[in-house]
């Protein structure tokens, strides 16, 4: 059972460590990157599968839009595409977080030092990110909603009016308010994942800890 928690940890780490990585700087980043560059394309130049809808081809009317305003499209499409995923990223990192601290407070129980007891504070951390994490995910989302319907409703009229810019400045300022704090909780999780992957080369090397104490 030593040797297995010890398999174990190492696994669920490594899968933690990797999910965290590649999710929030390939998988974030080049898709909201890709579509980015793709809606800034003028109409002409668009591929025949991302049509223009020329509500989002006028001036930006407010700096706390994309300057062009078509860029909304490929952050709008980004979104679409990243939502569902979010589950599968959440899920996974809550099932490696329990794994992780479970089997890392069952080690330190079999190790001297106090390395162990700092794994264990580091991963019981961050489980409580990724439970924060997922809640703030669930709000991010449902912000999602009213920064679209507003920016909708504005881009509608020919020449939007003062109080629809008012409106999809003010949803979008609190959408991009909680939308940072859940990038910089992930930020932490990873931080602190990344401290765990560096702590199991520092797992317990038997069951039964050596009596170093030299005996006159």
């Amino acid at each position: 059972m030593f040797h297995l928690s010890k398999i174990l940890h190492v696994l669920t780490l490594g899968l933690w460590f990797g999910t965290a990585i590649f999710f929030s700087f390939v998988v974030g980043l080049n898709l909201f990157g890709t579509f980015g560059r793709v809606a800034a394309e003028p109409p002409a130049e668009r591929e025949i599968w991302f049509p223009m809808w020329d509500a989002f081809d006028g001036p930006s009317p407010d700096p706390a839009f994309a300057e062009p305003l078509r860029k909304e499209q490929g952050t709008r499409a980004a979104g679409v595409a990243i939502a569902p995923l979010f589950h599968w990223y959440f899920g996974i990192q809550a099932v490696c977080a329990l794994l992780a601290s479970a089997t890392a407070l069952a080690l330190r129980q079999k190790g001297v030092g106090r390395i162990h007891a700092i794994r264990a504070t580091v991963l019981l951390t961050a489980l409580i990110t990724v439970a924060l994490g997922w809640w703030l995910e669930h709000v991010v989302e449902d912000l999602r909603g009213p920064r679209n319907s507003t920016f909708d409703a504005m881009v509608r009229q020919s020449t939007p009016h003062v109080e629809d810019v008012r409106a999809a400045v003010e949803a979008r300022k609190e959408f991009a308010r909680w939308h940072l704090a859940s990038l910089g909780l992930n930020m932490v999780t990873v931080v602190l994942v990344t401290i765990a992957m560096a702590q199991a080369a520092y797992l317990p090397s038997s069951q039964h800890p050596v009596d170093k104490t030299v005996r006159a």
